[in-house]
């Protein structure tokens, strides 16, 4: 008998290509997400999969005592709101949510909840690279959220029992990630319309980027290793390149791109560097990044000229 498996925001970037990857290993997937009509392109291939099954509600408006059919072994949350703009909307989102969740994880007897959280509730360290024992220094009203939601994780742990894997995320890259998320997808979406790519700084500031389907890997990797008790683990690329480097690589590899590469005065507090340290993840997860920037880099793009192919 296949194992269920229940995905939150299972219709966004990193859930609905969990969900696919899911069900390729043959899992039986319960999907929480918003199926909206511009995001059809990231669920049309698993939406009428007799594996998947859509619950109707959402991480707001769940009922914590709800049964399901299907028991459910591991929940995958990754419903989130990145909107700074609306705060409260961001907060009740992405904290009351998760408490809603583990509300449904307690009262349901559901083993394990794997949380993708974010190295943004780091901040700006001086630390490099940033390992999980570094100081978070939450900057804006998201990431200070992810940690809100994160101990509220780790309590139910230490309460309930629940197994708890909070992964925090590393700038993640790949197919299906909106035109306007994230540096990646958006120097891709410049690139095939010839627009300048602007960078803060001079395009030395390095990071560790994670192509989508290596993060797949870790977040399942995760929800099956029996010695997972309560662990934060950072999900990072095996690479650190500049934004210049990738910038660069972008314009070289959309065919017959003529971006140009422009520079602007960094924003206040603007570091060097956002390295993430993947020791953890290469210990507990016994788990090493497989793709190249570059293979991660033509994927992505493949992806993004098949779906917005207009210049």
């Amino acid at each position: 008998m296949s194992q269920t498996v229940l995905v939150t925001g299972c219709f966004g970037f990193i859930g609905s290509n969990l969900v696919e990857s899911l069900l390729k290993k043959k899992y039986h997937v319960i999907g929480i997400g918003n199926p909206r009509k511009e995001k059809q392109h990231n669920f049309v291939s698993f939406i009428d999969n007799s594996s998947f099954e859509l619950l109707e509600t959402d991480i707001m408006r769940i009922n914590p005592t709800q049964r399901v059919e299907h028991e459910i072994d591991t929940v995958f949350h990754l419903a989130t709101n990145r909107n700074n703009a609306t705060p409260i909307v961001l907060t009740e989102i992405n904290v009351t949510g998760t408490v809603n969740i583990l509300e449904f994880v307690r009262q349901n007897d559901i083993k394990k909840i794997v949380f993708s959280s974010s190295a943004a509730v780091y901040g700006v360290s001086s630390e490099s690279p940033i390992t999980e024992k570094t100081k978070t220094n939450p900057q804006n009203v998201y990431a200070a959220s992810k940690l809100s939601a994160e101990k509220y994780i780790q309590v139910y742990h230490r309460q309930y029992g629940i197994k708890t894997a909070i992964l925090r995320l590393f700038n993640v890259y790949g197919p299906k990630q909106a035109k306007n998320h994230g540096a990646v997808s958006i120097f891709i979406n410049q690139a095939m319309k010839d627009e300048s790519i602007t960078l803060e700084g001079n395009g030395s500031y390095e990071y560790t980027p994670i192509y989508v389907s290596d993060l797949l890997d870790a977040i399942i990797l995760a929800s099956k290793k029996s010695t997972i008790r309560e662990e934060i683990i950072n999900i990072g690329g095996p690479e650190i390149v500049t934004i210049g480097h990738i910038a660069q690589r972008v314009i070289q590899l959309v065919k017959r791109s003529k971006s140009k590469i422009k520079f602007k005065k960094p924003r206040p507090n603007w570091g060097t560097s956002h390295i993430g340290s993947i020791e953890t993840m290469k210990e507990i997860l016994d788990f090493v990044p497989r793709w190249s920037l570059d293979e991660g880099l033509n994927e992505t793009i493949t992806w993004y000229e098949q779906f917005y192919p207009e210049k």
